[in-house]
């Protein structure tokens, strides 16, 4: 069952004609810039870039700056026991070859 179309209420308008352009309204239309014309696509990147390094940059400097010193104190401590060994070690030679010489000293005529 189809339902015919109802007529609009009095009220309401309703296209009866048909309107086109007239030659005036075209003629003083604002010519259409295309935007790619409007702005510079290579400075407006060197601009972006050079702002996102320098944001980039500066949460860098402040995250080493931040965990720098707990890093740094990690790698001392370490590198104490090993630093401890090899002054050990460099001690121990030094202490035998100076026995050593004092030894060959007092057994020389």
């Amino acid at each position: 069952m189809t339902v015919p179309p109802r007529a609009p209420p009095d009220d309401v308008p309703t296209l009866t004609e048909v309107v086109r352009p007239s030659d005036l309204a075209v003629s003083l239309a604002v010519p259409v810039v295309p935007i790619e014309s409007s702005i510079d696509e290579e400075r407006l990147a060197l601009q972006i870039l050079g702002d996102v390094q320098a944001r980039a940059d500066a949460l860098l400097e402040s995250g080493l700056r931040a965990c720098l010193p707990l890093l740094l104190e990690q790698l001392v401590e370490g590198l104490i026991p090993a630093l401890r060994a090899e002054l050990s070690s460099g001690l121990a030679d030094a202490v035998r070859q100076a026995v050593a010489r004092e030894l060959a000293q007092s057994r020389a005529p």
